[in-house]
């Protein structure tokens, strides 16, 4: 029933998610060598590298991932899981080379500070987050508004 969890300065540079406990609240991996985090349900995928990502049953509140050389963070459900709402809310990738990041609209707290390489626009709901650090940065993140489809005419 292990609740929190610190693996910070351990010079580690993965760490196979869907080994740690279902119990977990808090993890700290901070200060280490990781270069991408993801967690995704990836069960049964056609492409089945992805399998090794089915680690939503993950109910983390807190997340901090600062001081590593992560280029990507992925956080995210599929469809099924859209319907539940993510438990994590507070999530520090401060001091990396994001690249990419894509997280769960809910959150209250990120910390994306001192990451020059990542770019302004998210597919994430920016504006929804009460708490967002990013000093240092070149790009503000902002949501990237995406279209909808055109309307499909159908000429019977």
């Amino acid at each position: 029933k292990i609740e929190s969890l610190d693996l910070s300065f351990n010079n580690l540079d993965t760490i196979p998610l869907s080994r740690l406990p279902l119990t977990l609240k808090k993890f700290n991996a901070s200060n280490n060598n990781l270069k991408a985090f993801i967690s995704n349900n990836y069960k049964n995928h056609y492409i089945k590298e992805f399998n090794k990502y089915d680690n939503s049953n993950l109910n983390l509140e807190e997340l901090n991932l600062s001081n590593n050389n992560l280029t990507i963070v992925v956080i995210n459900f599929n469809e099924e899981k859209q319907l539940r709402k993510s438990s994590l809310r507070k999530v520090d990738v401060s001091n990396n080379k994001l690249e990419h990041i894509n997280l769960k609209d809910n959150l209250e707290y990120l910390d994306v500070s001192n990451n020059l390489s990542l770019p302004s626009e998210v597919l994430f709901g920016v504006d929804k987050i009460d708490t967002l650090l990013q000093n240092n940065n070149p790009n503000k993140l902002k949501t990237k508004r995406i279209p909808p489809p055109p309307p499909i005419i159908c000429n019977f």
